[in-house]
């Protein structure tokens, strides 16, 4: 494939990047980019114009914003308001009396039956000096009503690029045209789309021109410290928590396979068939390895890195609650490290290593032992064993008095380092970096394993604690197997393991969901 057909990569290469101390960056850290959060802090300044639209929808309802609004001008004395609920709050006070005084049905039909109701439960907002008390006990205000209202309101803005969103978002930029606010020159072929918008504009025309008064207007809500500060959007969500409980979703919205429950007997039972098949295999190791008895230490080390995989990945390929999002990352996590380090002992690790290796662990196990007799009240480790089995274990009480205890590690190497010496960078890049947000509970985990939406609109779709079983991820035995067989030929090239006798099926429901991900990976990049 040529270079001219390859589709472009949609986001900055890693070796764009600029590293500023511990940091990647795509641009320079000086450059300060404030990114408009629609739906957080401008959706609910449109609120009014969407609701005016709904109100007024088979009238033409922008002729009474305009007019609303230029009245509202009027006694602003030189502010100009796009119609935002922010907007309000900037007619000073006396103004404010003077204008509830002469346009009361004017407020009435423009803004009370529109959005009063609402905004009567919402009596901080900056425009709650337009809610007068005489239309408040001319119509009865049903709570229910009024909040239902909200939520569909609420629905027809989220979508903030469709054609209809587009359209309310239209409604700020004509008033900045007409205060002469766009300092951005249009062309003629922008004009020609602005004076036909929106009826006499093609379904691509409008949205080229929505796209351009977004761009435009965003420069406007960047500039004015009016909707910097946000005050508006804080305190609307912030006061719907005491308008609405909470309605969690029952599990996560994220896919994974679905297997029915005939299919995961079946599927249980040819795995476990690779699995005991694995344990003979280890067995066969054990019988024929070729080890140095008067100096066995690296036979076991290697050995132990070895059958630590087929362990890690038989407990995890059995047992199907493993199998779901963050769990299935904990294990591939440790299945991945281990391979990593199995490879790096049999490939690259020196005298001093191996030794290292050891010293490090016992020391760590004498630290454990000198915390049970010093600090720790418990008297017995976790595996039950108190200080003088932890000495037996180490060697002897000569020997554990006088092994040294090294803080910092066995190397000074890193598990990038080594899986980049071992040429084992892709399970470090696909396996490792990203299943360490499994194995400490960063925030990608816990909002896809320990979190769900709140499907409450006003409550703008936040996270809640549940307990749930995320999707399983098929994907996930694909890879521990692929690792497993990274392993076992390294243990058949460098150290002389036997041939396994019988080779591991392929599972065709396994198998599919690698070669999905390859699919969608070509269709993709094609």
């Amino acid at each position: 494939m040529s270079n001219k057909n390859k589709k472009q990569k949609r986001f900055s290469s890693i070796n764009k990047h600029k590293r500023d101390g511990r940091m990647l960056r795509s641009m320079p850290a000086d450059m300060k980019v404030d990114l408009i959060d629609w739906e957080r802090d401008l959706m609910p300044e449109h609120i009014w114009i969407d609701l005016l639209a709904e109100e007024y929808k088979d009238k033409p309802w922008h002729k009474i914003y305009e007019h609303f609004l230029d009245e509202l001008d009027a006694v602003g004395k030189g502010i100009h308001l796009f119609g935002l609920i922010s907007d309000f709050g900037l007619i000073p006070e006396d103004a404010r009396k003077k204008f509830a005084l002469s346009k009361q049905e004017l407020i009435y039909e423009a803004f009370y039956k529109p959005i009063g109701g609402i905004l009567s439960l919402y009596p901080d907002s900056p425009a709650s000096w337009m809610i007068l008390d005489e239309h408040k006990q001319a119509d009865n205000i049903n709570f229910e009503t009024e909040l239902a209202r909200l939520a569909n309101s609420l629905k027809r803005l989220i979508k903030a690029k469709d054609l209809y969103a587009g359209h309310i978002r239209m409604m700020p930029f004509t008033r900045a045209i007409k205060h002469g606010l766009v300092k951005i020159p249009l062309d003629e072929k922008e004009i020609d789309m602005l004076t036909r918008y929106p009826t006499g504009c093609s379904e691509e025309e409008r949205y080229s021109i929505q796209q351009h008064a977004r761009v435009i207007m965003n420069s406007q809500y960047m500039i004015n410290d009016i909707y910097q500060k946000k005050v508006w959007p804080k305190y609307f969500w912030r006061h719907n928590y005491n308008l609405v409980p909470c309605h969690p979703v029952k599990k996560s919205l994220d896919s994974g396979d679905d297997i029915d429950v005939g299919k995961m007997k079946s599927l249980q039972e040819r795995i476990w068939t690779n699995c005991i098949r694995m344990m003979k295999y280890l067995d066969k190791i054990a019988q024929q390895y070729k080890y140095d008895l008067f100096d066995p230490f690296k036979d076991e080390i290697l050995l132990g890195l070895f059958s630590r995989v087929v362990r890690l990945y038989i407990s995890f390929a059995a047992n199907p609650f493993l199998w779901n999002r963050d769990l299935s990352g904990l294990m591939l996590r440790c299945i991945g490290e281990t391979t990593i380090l199995f490879f790096y002992f049999a490939n690259k690790a020196t005298d001093e290593e191996f030794r290292n290796f050891k010293n490090y662990s016992q020391g760590k196990d004498k630290l454990l032992m000198l915390h049970l007799q010093d600090t720790l009240l418990y008297g017995k480790s976790l595996d039950g064993k108190n200080i003088d089995q932890i000495a037996q274990d180490i060697g002897g009480g000569l020997i554990a008095e006088m092994m040294p205890i090294d803080l910092k590690g066995w190397t000074t190497k890193n598990i990038r380092d080594l899986a980049l010496e071992t040429g084992l960078e892709r399970i470090y890049r696909w396996v490792i970096d990203p299943c360490s947000s499994e194995l400490h509970g960063s925030w990608s985990s816990l909002q896809k394993s320990n979190l769900v939406i709140c499907a409450q609109i006003l409550h703008r779709f936040h996270k809640v604690p549940k307990f749930f079983e995320p999707p399983i991820r098929l994907l996930t035995l694909y890879v521990a197997k692929e690792i497993y067989l990274q392993a076992k030929e390294n243990g058949v090239n460098k150290l002389g393991f036997p041939e396994p006798n019988e080779t591991l099926d392929e599972i065709e429901e396994i198998k599919a969901a690698y070669d999905k991900v390859v699919k969608d990976y070509q269709e993709t990049n094609v």
